[in-house]
C-alpha cells in the first residue's frame, strides 16, 4: 500500500477533524431539541452533561466566571428549595431548576469549546437549531396566536446571526439580515425585538471597520446609548402616528389620557412585583404562590396611586386569572423569582445583567467572538430579566448569554488571542478558552 504523504495525512486529519466536529455540533442540537422533563425544563443534553460532571469541574475550577455563575445559581436554587419547603409550595419547579440548568448547560457549551475544534459561531448555530427543535416539541409557541413573538424569534434570529458569522458573510450583510429580522418582528407585533434588531443593525454599521472600533470605543457607546434614548422619546410620537400597529396606537392614547409612562404602563407587572417583593423580602411565597386578598389589592392600590390608574381589566390581568388568581402577574424574570424565594435570588440576576452590561462594552472595543449575536442577546436578556417572565425555555436563552459573557470577560486569560470572526475581521478578547481559529468548524 501506497504511504500517505504528509500532505495527504494532514488533508485526512483535517478531514476527520471537521467530521468529528460536526457530529458534536448534531449532539448539541439534539441534547437542547428533545425534552427530558416538564416541557423542557430539564433537557436530554442537560441530562447527559449531568451524569458527566466530574468531566466538567475542571472547567468550572479553571473559570472565575464560571465558579461565580455556579454560586450565584446553587444560592438561588437553594434558597428557592427554602422557601418552598417553608410555604408548602412545589418543590422542584421550573423556577427551583432554572438556576442549576443555566449553570450546567452553559459550562458544558464552555466544555465543548475547549475540548473539540468548534467556534463559538458553530455551538451557537448548533444550539439555535435544537432550541427552534425545542420551541416545536416543547412549547406552546407553535398553536399560539403568535408563533414568532411567543417562542421562534429568538431561536431564529440567533440561528440565522450565528450562521452567517460561521460562514463568514461581510458585516455589511449581517446588517441587512437584521434589517430583514427587524422587518419580520414589526410584522408580527414584536416591538421590542424590531426596536433590538434595528439598535443591533445600526451598531453593527457604526463600527463596520473592527480596527478602528478601540480607537473610537466610547464614541460608539455614546451612539448607542444616544439611539437607545432617542428611541424611547420618540416612541410615544411614533405610537401615535400608527407606525407600529393599532395596538401600539391604542395603547399610547390611553397613557396619553392618563398621564402615565408608557414604559412602567405596558409592563405594570414590573412594578408590582417590586411592591410584593418589599412585602416578603426574606423567603418570598414560594414557587407560584398565592397572595391573600389583602395583599393583592394592597399592591393593586399602591400601582393605581403612584404607577397609572388601572381598569377594571387591568386589575383582573394583574391579579391572573389564567394561573387561578394567585394575586399577582410575575411577568418580570428577575423580580419574579425574587418574589418566590425572596431577595437572594436577586445576586443571580445582578452578576448577570453586569456580566451582560460588560460584555456590550467589549463589543465597542472589538474584543468579542460574536458581535452580532451578543448584541442581540444581550438585549434579549436586559429585556426578559425585567419585563419577561421564566419559561421552559429561560435556562437556554440564559445559557446562551453565560456562554457568551465566559468566552468575552473571563479574567483567568493568560494572553491575548486573535478570534476569528466575519470575512476580513480579525479582533481580540480575553477568554478562559481557546481562541476561534480558521481551523475551528
Amino acid at each position: 500500500m501506497q504511504e500517505l504523504t504528509p500532505a495527504r495525512r494532514g488533508l485526512v486529519s483535517v478531514r476527520k477533524s471537521r467530521i468529528a466536529a460536526l457530529l458534536v455540533a448534531c449532539a448539541i442540537a439534539v441534547g437542547i431539541a428533545i425534552p427530558a422533563y416538564s416541557k423542557g425544563l430539564v433537557l436530554l443534553g442537560e441530562l447527559v452533561l449531568l451524569g458527566m460532571f466530574f468531566a466538567l469541574v475542571p472547567t468550572i475550577t479553571r473559570s472565575r466566571f464560571l465558579t461565580t455563575t455556579w454560586a450565584v445559581c446553587l444560592l438561588w436554587f437553594l434558597v428557592q428549595i427554602i422557601s418552598d419547603w417553608v410555604h408548602g409550595t412545589r418543590i422542584f419547579s421550573g423556577v427551583t431548576l432554572t438556576g442549576p440548568t443555566t449553570a450546567l448547560l452553559a459550562t458544558g457549551l464552555c466544555w465543548v469549546y475547549t475540548k473539540y475544534r468548534l467556534s463559538a459561531a458553530a455551538i451557537l448555530s448548533a444550539v439555535g437549531v435544537g432550541w427552534i427543535g425545542l420551541t416545536v416539541l416543547a412549547g406552546d409557541a407553535i398553536v399560539s396566536s403568535n408563533p414568532w413573538k411567543y417562542g421562534f424569534s429568538t431561536p431564529v434570529v440567533v440561528t440565522a446571526l450565528a450562521f452567517s458569522q460561521l460562514r463568514g458573510v461581510k458585516r455589511g450583510t449581517t446588517v441587512l439580515l437584521l434589517l430583514v429580522l427587524a422587518g419580520i418582528s414589526l410584522q408580527f407585533d414584536s416591538r421590542f425585538e424590531t426596536g433590538l434588531l434595528l439598535v443591533c443593525a445600526l451598531a453593527m454599521l457604526i463600527t463596520a471597520s473592527s480596527r478602528k472600533i478601540s480607537k473610537r470605543g466610547r464614541w460608539s457607546v455614546l451612539v448607542v446609548v444616544a439611539l437607545g434614548a432617542a428611541m424611547y422619546l420618540a416612541y410615544p410620537s411614533v405610537a401615535l402616528s400608527g407606525l407600529i400597529g393599532e395596538r401600539a396606537y391604542l395603547q399610547q392614547v390611553l397613557y396619553e389620557s392618563q398621564g402615565a409612562n408608557f414604559l412602567l404602563a405596558t409592563r405594570l407587572e414590573f412594578p408590582q412585583m417590586i411592591y410584593l417583593v418589599g412585602q416578603n423580602p426574606i423567603l418570598g411565597i414560594g414557587s407560584h404562590g398565592h397572595l391573600s386578598a389583602t395583599e393583592a389589592y394592597a399592591a393593586l392600590e399602591w400601582l393605581n396611586n403612584n404607577i397609572a390608574p388601572l381598569s377594571g381589566n387591568a386589575q383582573d390581568y394583574l391579579l391572573n386569572p389564567t394561573e387561578g388568581y394567585p394575586g399577582y402577574n410575575s411577568h418580570s424574570s428577575a423580580m419574579g423569582s425574587a418574589l418566590f424565594a425572596g431577595i437572594l435570588a436577586i445576586p443571580f440576576w445582578v452578576f448577570l445583567l453586569v456580566s451582560t452590561f460588560r460584555s456590550l462594552f467589549r463589543f465597542t472595543q472589538g474584543a468579542i467572538l460574536v458581535p452580532s449575536v451578543v448584541l442581540y442577546m444581550g438585549g434579549v436578556t436586559i429585556w426578559n430579566s425585567l419585563f419577561s417572565p421564566l419559561t421552559y425555555a429561560s435556562h437556554v436563552a440564559l445559557a446562551v448569554m453565560v456562554f457568551l459573557c465566559s468566552v468575552t470577560l473571563d479574567p483567568q486569560a493568560i494572553k491575548l488571542s486573535p478570534l476569528a470572526g466575519a470575512k476580513g475581521e480579525t479582533v481580540h478578547a480575553k477568554s478562559c478558552v481557546p481562541a476561534d481559529s480558521p481551523h475551528r468548524l
